[in-house]
C-alpha cells in the first residue's frame, strides 16, 4: 500500500513538474519573440516541443534557445506531415468549441459544412451569393466567420456585419441576434491564424485560401 501511494505521488509530482516546465518555456518564447503561445506539448523527438501559436505551429528545444519553423515529417512508414495533421486537428477542435456561427446558410439535408472567413473589404466574397446558393442546393451548409479590420471602429464594423452581409449573401440572422454572437466570434480568425479573405475551413480542419468555385469546393469536400 505504501509503495502504491509512493508511486502515485511520484507520478503527480512528475506531471506538475512537466507542466511547470512547459509554462516556463511558453513564457520564455513569448518574452524573446513576442509570440503568444497557446499550448506546449511534447513531440516524438526527445527534447523537441511543439508550440501552438495563433499563426501556426513552431518547434523549440526545452530551454527555448532554438526555434524551428517548418514541417515535421514522420517517415517511419511512408511520409506523414505531422505539422499539417496537427494544424488540421487544432482548427477542427477550435471550431467544434464554438457555440453558434455568426451567420449561416443552412442546407437541408446537410451533407457537409464549410466555414467561410471573410472581411468586409473582400469584393469577390460579397458577390458570391449565387455561388453559395449552389453549394446550399448541393447539401453544403456554410457558416460565415468575420475577419476583423482593426482599423475600423467597432460600431461601424458591427453595423455593417449585421446588416450589409446578410443582405448581400442571403444569410439567415440567428435568433440570438447578430451583435451578441459577433462579439464572441471576432477573435476566432486570429486564433486560427486566418488573415486572407476568403479562407475556407473544411470539416477535417484543412484550410484553403482564395477563391474556389462551387465545383472545386465540392471536390475538396469529397476528398477530405
Amino acid at each position: 500500500m505504501i509503495k502504491t501511494f509512493f508511486l502515485i505521488g511520484m507520478l503527480l509530482c512528475g506531471s506538475m513538474t512537466a507542466r511547470a516546465a512547459e509554462q516556463q518555456l511558453s513564457e520564455r518564447i513569448h518574452q524573446r519573440l513576442g509570440i503568444r503561445i497557446l499550448t506546449v506539448s511534447e513531440t516524438p523527438i526527445s527534447g523537441l516541443y511543439r508550440l501552438e501559436t495563433p499563426d501556426g505551429i513552431l518547434y523549440s528545444d526545452g530551454a527555448g534557445d532554438y526555434v524551428l519553423q517548418g514541417a515535421l515529417l514522420d517517415i517511419r512508414s511512408g511520409v506523414v506531415n505531422m505539422t499539417l495533421r496537427d494544424q488540421q486537428r487544432l482548427r477542427k477542435q477550435r471550431l467544434e468549441r464554438e457555440q453558434q456561427p455568426l451567420l449561416q446558410l443552412q442546407a437541408s439535408p446537410e451533407r457537409y459544412r464549410l466555414q467561410l472567413f471573410t472581411a468586409l473589404d473582400c469584393g469577390e466574397c460579397l458577390s458570391m451569393g449565387q455561388e453559395l446558393a449552389v453549394l446550399q442546393q448541393a447539401g453544403v451548409s456554410v457558416s460565415l466567420q468575420p475577419i476583423v479590420d482593426r482599423r475600423q471602429a467597432w460600431p461601424q464594423f458591427r453595423q455593417q456585419w449585421c446588416s450589409k452581409i446578410p443582405t448581400l449573401l442571403a444569410f439567415d440572422l440567428p435568433e440570438e441576434g447578430c451583435d451578441a454572437i459577433l462579439e464572441r466570434q471576432t477573435s476566432l480568425a486570429g486564433q486560427l491564424g486566418i488573415r486572407r479573405s476568403p479562407t475556407w475551413v473544411l470539416p477535417n480542419g484543412d484550410r484553403v485560401s482564395g477563391y474556389r468555385s462551387p465545383s472545386q469546393l465540392l471536390q475538396l469536400l469529397k476528398n477530405s
